[in-house]
């Protein structure tokens, strides 16, 4: 009993300097944020200079901001929309892939329009999650739309073999699993443990221990997953019988080992 006092002494006393961290970290960003929009771009540079601040201020200032005026402002400025923060999986995020997470189209098409690619992906080698992925975890369909418009690859699969077809069904996205089906997300396609989007609607279903890991994420439409299971299942025997619908081009499988 006293070891585990002590543990639990030593787990409380780590989340307050993390806490004191990640205040000190974003001090200098959220004062950017404080620059009025009618300053211009110019405003934030002198923000910058009068607050010693950096690089990593400026994109964490981006990655915070949720004004689209600011956010237009932060870019002109020269903060990168895809610079990333935080260590490995989800919790890795830039302000793009944090705009489709979020459900912000407005902020994304910013992004879109400044560079960032509908094809973007997180750098570690763990996971290279996609963006179009991160769209689907946070449910918005305009998001995941304008990113398929612009080219995403709706059948590409991250280091652990999971896509996007995955992310929405096992979210209960019945919306967004409809229209990846429509424009050639393949129903058929697994995961390295041979798991379909189908399998992981169904496990969510069931599953409270991944239900409880994707609500950690995202917010995970439970009631949904029963359509969603009833869809995919609808979609597969049309494969089986020869009915598949024809992927457009551009939209076959594709992995993060190509």
């Amino acid at each position: 009993m006293k070891t585990l006092g002590i543990i639990l002494v030593i787990g409380f006393v780590l989340l307050i300097v993390v806490g004191i961290a990640a205040f000190f970290l974003q001090g200098k960003a959220r004062k950017l944020l404080s620059v009025p929009v009618a300053e211009g771009a110019d405003g934030i540079r002198s923000a910058i200079s009068r607050l010693n601040a950096d690089a990593l201020d400026l994109d964490l200032a981006l990655g915070l901001c949720e004004n689209q005026d600011q956010i237009k402002l932060l870019l002109e400025a020269g903060a990168n929309p895809m610079h990333q923060f935080g260590t490995a999986g989800f919790s890795r995020w830039s302000a793009a892939t944090n705009a489709a997470l979020k459900g912000r189209p407005d902020a994304l098409a910013i992004f879109l329009q400044h560079g960032v690619s509908a094809n973007a992906r997180m750098d570690d080698a763990a996971s290279r999650f996609g963006i179009l992925e991160y769209a689907c975890l946070g449910g918005n369909i305009d998001c995941v739309r304008m990113l398929c418009e612009r080219g995403a690859e709706i059948n590409y699969k991250n280091s652990r073999g999971e896509f996007a077809l995955l992310y929405a069904a096992a979210c209960g996205r019945l919306d967004i699993v409809e229209y990846l089906h429509e424009v050639g997300a393949d129903v058929t396609l697994k995961d390295n443990q041979n798991r379909t989007a189908l399998d992981w609607a169904r496990n969510t279903q069931y599953s409270d221990a991944q239900f409880k890991e994707l609500s950690r994420i995202t917010s995970v439409l439970r009631s949904k997953l029963g359509e969603v299971v009833a869809y995919l299942e609808s979609a597969q025997r049309r494969v089986e019988g020869g009915l598949q619908i024809v992927a457009p081009t551009g939209s076959s499988p594709s992995s993060a080992s190509d």
